[in-house]
């Protein structure tokens, strides 16, 4: 069992980085299915989708690896179709086509996008919350004074300088105590959505399935 502070981090490099991931699946995915529907009435067109699918199954495999190693969350692998030994050249490169979890892959690094979004959003959003708060008083002596009305003037506290830097202090520390459980629920929500689409099926499959689908 990880130390608050060591789960705090994992989790912070969790949702920061489905960010990245997610922009990066959702361009590639999105290239990917455009140019191989718009080409699907010739052969190029069943390779360009073919490697979109492996692209969306090398990034949801990272996934699989991120939930494990950062949120140390049992993911079960998932087990995808094989060509039969007597397929054609074609068949072979449509099977993973014909794959449900290889779709799953693809919705996932579209989906991705959104909730990687919204939670690299909020977590940069509560540490710089905590880290404005805590340390306002030191560099708000550099602030121009102004005409302009300060928070704790605009909500009734005073209009000196020393209210404004004592009820930015309190926003800090309101967003130092909450971070982690903030954090964790952005981390759960992400990876709530991975695991519905990624191992739902790995979870579901006994043993005898794995191998028939794998057959």
């Amino acid at each position: 069992m990880s130390n608050p502070l060591t789960r705090l981090v994992r989790d912070t490099a969790y949702t920061l980085s489905a960010f990245v991931l997610g922009v990066v699946g959702f361009v590639l995915a999105v290239v990917g299915l455009a140019v191989g529907v718009s080409l699907l009435f010739t052969v190029i067109g069943v390779f360009v989708l073919a490697a979109t699918v492996y692209v969306a199954r090398g990034l949801a495999q990272l996934e699989r690896v991120r939930m494990e190693r950062l949120l140390g969350a049992d993911v079960p692998r998932a087990s995808y179709r094989v060509a039969g030994p007597g397929d054609g050249w074609l068949r072979r490169t449509a099977t993973p086509l014909r794959d449900p979890q290889s779709w799953l892959d693809v919705l996932w690094a579209l989906l991705s996008f959104v909730t990687g979004t919204v939670v690299f959003a909020v977590t940069v959003a509560w540490w710089a919350a905590a880290g404005m708060g805590l340390t306002y008083w030191f560099w708000q002596r550099w602030l121009p004074d102004g005409d302009d009305q300060g928070l704790a003037e605009l909500i009734g506290l005073g209009d000196s300088r020393q209210a404004e830097s004592l009820l930015m202090l309190a926003i800090g520390l309101a967003a130092v105590v909450t971070l982690p459980f903030v954090v964790r629920g952005c981390a759960a929500l992400h990876a709530g959505l991975a695991s519905a689409l990624l191992s739902t099926r790995g979870r579901l499959a006994t043993p005898g399935q794995a191998q028939a689908s794998a057959a």
